[in-house]
């Protein structure tokens, strides 16, 4: 978290580069902001943790990745069961897109491939990641693309494409698994 940035991870970096003689010793930090819960910040010493694998025994593993990934990673978060049904909505809705989309080859790498819109929401989705890990953007790109994916207007090649950049980026990036046993 953003609360070990310094004196903690400046102490770190300082042992690690000086017993290793590897400078930098580490590309990149990343500090999150406060997980809170019932309107108190999470802390060992306070000892109101929820630990991930209590949750698990509430919510999918996808449920619960999908909550934490929609807030950006250095902002606050407060959980509750709302984010994880929320969440757990949307996993429902992907998975549903993503199973009319056959599975015999991934979506294609390159864009000019792609039909126009897709192309533009992977893009846009691949965007937000380097756009300092704008998970939240993504996860709108992501939802538009179980949209089209879903939608009975258009094209079916474009809905089936849809929904393999959305299988693709979801399983892939996310690391959702999205029940697809195929």
């Amino acid at each position: 978290g953003r609360d070990l940035a310094f004196p903690h991870h400046e102490s770190e970096r300082v042992q690690s580069e000086g017993a290793t003689g590897v400078r930098p010793v580490v590309g990149h930090w990343v500090h999150t902001g406060m997980v809170h819960h019932a309107d108190e910040k999470m802390s060992k010493s306070v000892g109101n943790l929820i630990m991930v694998r209590d949750l698990l025994d509430r919510w999918p593993a996808d449920a619960v990745r999908l909550a934490l990934i929609r807030h950006h990673y250095r902002a606050d978060l407060t959980w509750t069961d709302t984010l994880a049904a929320k969440a757990q909505m949307t996993v429902q809705r992907w998975t549903k897109a993503v199973a009319a989309a056959p599975p015999t080859s991934p979506a294609p790498r390159d864009s000019n491939t792609l039909p126009e819109e897709v192309a533009a929401l992977r893009d846009h989705a691949l965007g937000a990641l380097d756009d300092d890990l704008d998970t939240p953007r993504l996860v709108a790109a992501l939802d538009q693309l179980a949209e089209l994916a879903l939608g009975a207007d258009g094209d079916r090649s474009d809905r089936v494409a849809a929904g393999r950049v959305l299988r693709d980026l979801a399983t892939g990036i996310l690391g959702l698994r999205l029940d697809i046993t195929r």
